[in-house]
């Protein structure tokens, strides 16, 4: 790894709390005189006068000159580090939003306090914080330049799809990716006519990423595998697909940065049982029947099923204030269609719970007055609903797999 550390995303605020902790290892005593020799004894008696007196740049001044002999690290850390909180201290809020918001993946607001940190002119171990912040975001901004898309599609004739990587680097450098063991998860959520939701999940671990060099302007592509697809007794499934990276390092540009920062690659597919109609419905549809009762289930899930995936928020738009209107009853009876237009899972107790339901929809709603959403959650203005429609409705499904709903992740 070379002299460079991976810049990961804690390790400013870990060094931060070493110099707060290293404050309690020194406690207030002060360096005493019988261990420094020389003119030592005049430095360390004047850093001393400067952080009583609160000049703390010029005690670090002073410091950077002391020069310690090796017997004397213990003694020199110890007074390094009753610096280093004083330096670290006016900026400790500051620092913690930045990580917060790293963690976050808003590097745009993380960007925006650094800015204001910086313009505060920190020093020393303040400053050391600042530009290794400043390294993440920058390199976060560069690593922008790899793009990753999973591309999905049916096995003709068979209940599996295949999975493949497309990817393009447009950074102005050549990139170095070593990445073992990046994950690619697998979620597929079926319907049953009557409403009941089976899971099922899969991990596998690929070496796509490993040992990975591209120039500026390339693109390749890679196979990722098959997947079940199963489909035998149930009127719809899906399947969500995360490709990340959990360990390894990335280069470009001179940042050695952790493969965390690599943004995962997301891809969905939807297939129905073959002997529904193979036509998208209008979410205005599917609103309608809801207004009018609703009174057969697997009708219900066949006009939900049949909303093309891009589409899913507009419906939720138009079927808000349609179930509000119904009883508690009813709203909670509509729970798999909320659930499969809204992604929102059983686990986190979106069952059929129609008060909840109703809490639910009354918050988005709220929302989207406000402008803060366009559908299903989703932040205004991020391209929701644009682009074909990538529902996938196969000729002939096949049983095989249909037991593959019992997986268990591994």
């Amino acid at each position: 790894m070379g002299s460079r550390r991976a810049l990961g995303l804690r390790a400013p605020l870990r060094c931060a709390a070493a110099v707060a902790f290293g404050i309690a290892l020194a406690g207030c005593a002060s360096v005493t005189r019988g261990v420094w020799t020389g003119a030592q004894v005049e430095r360390v008696a004047s850093i001393e006068r400067a952080l009583e007196d609160g000049f703390v740049a010029r005690a670090r001044a002073e410091f950077e000159a002391l020069e310690p002999r090796t017997h004397q690290t213990g003694l020199a850390l110890e007074l390094e580090r009753r610096i280093a909180a004083l330096e670290l201290e006016p900026f400790e809020p500051a620092f913690h939003e930045i990580a917060m918001a790293l963690e976050a993946r808003d590097d745009e607001l993380a960007s925006s306090i650094l800015e204001f940190a910086l313009a505060r002119r920190p020093q020393g171990a303040a400053l050391g914080v600042a530009e290794r912040f400043k390294s993440i975001v920058e390199g976060r901004r560069l690593l922008r330049s790899l793009h990753l898309e999973l591309q999905i599609a049916p096995i003709v004739g068979a209940a599996r799809v295949r999975v493949g990587l497309s990817m393009r680097w447009d950074g102005d450098a050549p990139l170095e990716l070593d990445t073992p063991g990046a994950s690619l998860d697998y979620l597929c959520v079926g319907l049953t006519p009557n409403g009941v939701e089976q899971r099922s999940a899969q991990r596998v671990f690929v070496d796509v990423l490993d040992r990975l060099r591209l120039r500026p302007g390339e693109e390749r592509r890679a196979s990722m595998g098959e997947f079940p697809a199963p489909i035998q007794g149930l009127i719809a499934a899906r399947g969500h697909w995360r490709l990340a990276t959990t360990t390894g390092l990335a280069h470009v540009n001179g940042f050695e940065l952790s493969s965390n920062d690599v943004q995962d690659a997301l891809g969905e597919l939807a297939w129905l049982d073959p002997r529904l109609p193979r036509a998208a419905i209008e979410p205005a549809e599917l609103a309608d029947y809801v207004r009018r009762g609703a009174p057969s289930m697997p009708a219900l899930l066949e006009r939900t099923v049949r909303i093309a995936p891009e589409r899913r928020n507009e419906a939720l738009d138009l079927l808000a204030p349609a179930l509000l209107e119904r009883p508690l009853v009813e709203i909670g009876r509509a729970g798999p269609v909320l659930r499969w237009l809204s992604g929102q899972r059983v686990d986190d107790g979106f069952g059929e719970d129609g008060p909840l339901w109703r809490e639910w929809l009354l918050a988005r709603e709220q929302r989207r007055r406000d402008g803060s959403i366009d559908g299903a959650g989703n932040r205004a203005g991020d391209g929701a609903g644009e682009g074909p429609s990538p529902l996938h409705l196969p000729r002939r499904v096949s049983s095989d797999g249909a037991r593959d709903v019992n997986l268990e992740r591994r």
